[in-house]
């Protein structure tokens, strides 16, 4: 029997004001299906520098969004039922900045993963708090150092 190759990814849920890590396998179709609500086609709505760069972990993270979601839910109601969310995604994340209003817009739920020299996902490196000070609108309790 074959071994899965699984991964682990933050899942952002605007709907349910959810914010976790998952594991999946990485493949297409389990980001499709962590995505939800009838995804068949992502692509990557941000990229996240890491706040301390290393050896270990050079590359950046990706966030997959479900690029058909505005054709399957096109009236603001249903938008609004299956969540939106805005999300500093600028390189130097500035956390004093209230500058808000340039962040984008993001409707459905979302996946970060890594990715590694040669461009394959991998489990993500930014930390779970960093992507909460990111977002705006989320109950979340960030873990205690």
């Amino acid at each position: 029997m074959k071994e899965l190759n699984m991964i682990e990814a933050i899942l952002i849920d605007p709907a349910e004001g959810v914010l976790k890590v998952i594991s999946i396998e990485n493949t297409l179709q389990a980001k499709y299906e962590a995505i939800g609500n009838g995804c068949r086609l992502i692509e990557i709505g941000a990229y996240f520098e890491h706040d301390k760069p290393s050896t270990e972990f050079p590359y950046k993270d990706v966030m997959y969004v479900d690029e058909e979601v505005y054709l399957r839910f096109n009236s603001r109601k249903e938008q609004l039922n299956i969540g939106i969310f805005k999300i500093d995604t600028r390189p130097t994340f500035n956390p004093k900045s209230n500058d808000i209003w340039n962040f984008p817009t993001f409707t459905g739920r979302a996946l970060i993963v890594g990715t590694d020299s040669e461009g394959n996902t991998t489990s993500h490196n930014v930390e779970l708090d960093e992507i909460y000070n990111r977002l705006l609108g989320f109950k979340y309790e960030p873990k205690e150092n």
